[in-house]
Parts: structure tokens; C-alpha cells; sequence
């Protein structure tokens, strides 16, 4: 999950109809490809965006925003250097195992793998060392 903050950025894009049209979008740009970041727009506010970073090449990739389809200039960023996104495989989760394979609805799942991260998720300040695990999505 990447979190971007900032100012004036379209108010919470969340719907409960279903849609593929996001006010606010984010791309990871490198000098060989364009990835898309898919917005989690429950957590969208007019300070913060909140997407979920794909499998990635390894690379430095700009984070590039688009706010009701228009670029955000890199002059409008406060320090175009450091909004960078570099995919680590040490900051990858990689699930092993999932158990049950097969279930009725609301089947409780166990995953098993390797879920360390220098630091777990959270609604309010994006990341908390805090080592109180959480995994959404």
C-alpha cells in the first residue's frame, strides 16, 4: 500500500455502486514501463491518497497523481526527488499456503508465508511501527 499526501486532492472518490472511474489516480513511472497503482478510495481523503503498489520490475519509479484526470505538475510537488517508490522483494509479502483451498462463504482462511515488513498497516497514519500487524484489503 502506498500512501501520498498532500492538498487539494479530490474528496473521498469512495461509491457503493460499483465503478472503474476513480477521481484521483496514481502511476509508478520508470524509463521502461508505467505501472498503475489501484486507488483504495475509502481511504482517499483532500490530504491523502491511498493505492495498492502492483507486482513491479525492480526500479525507481516516480509517483505520478492525476486529480479528476489531470497530471499533477512535478513543480507542484514539495520535493519532486524524494516522491520515488522503490519495490523491494524484503518488503514483499509472499503467501505460501492458503487452508483451506475450498470453502462455503465466510469460510475462515489461514495463509501462511513470510508477512514481515518494517512497518504494518493502519487507517490513520499509513504506517506504525507499533508491530501490532493488520492486513487489509
Amino acid at each position: 500500500m502506498l500512501w501520498i499526501y498532500g492538498s487539494r486532492f479530490e474528496q473521498n472518490g469512495f461509491s457503493t455502486v460499483p465503478s472503474t472511474t476513480n477521481t484521483n489516480t496514481v502511476q509508478l513511472v520508470s524509463n521502461y514501463a508505467v505501472y498503475d497503482c489501484e486507488m483504495h478510495n475509502d481511504k482517499v481523503t483532500n490530504t491523502q491518497l491511498t493505492c495498492y503498489t502492483p507486482a513491479m520490475t525492480p526500479g525507481v519509479y516516480q509517483i505520478r497523481a492525476y486529480v479528476n484526470g489531470n497530471l499533477i505538475p512535478l513543480y507542484q510537488y514539495s520535493n519532486p526527488q524524494r516522491a520515488t517508490f522503490v519495490p523491494l522483494v524484503s518488503q514483499t509479502p509472499i503467501i505460501t499456503g492458503i487452508s483451506p483451498q475450498t470453502g462455503p462463504p465466510q469460510t475462515l482462511i489461514s495463509l501462511s508465508g513470510n508477512f514481515q515488513t518494517a512497518c504494518t498497516s493502519r487507517d490513520t497514519n499509513g504506517c506504525s511501527m507499533d508491530g501490532d500487524p493488520l492486513i487489509s484489503r
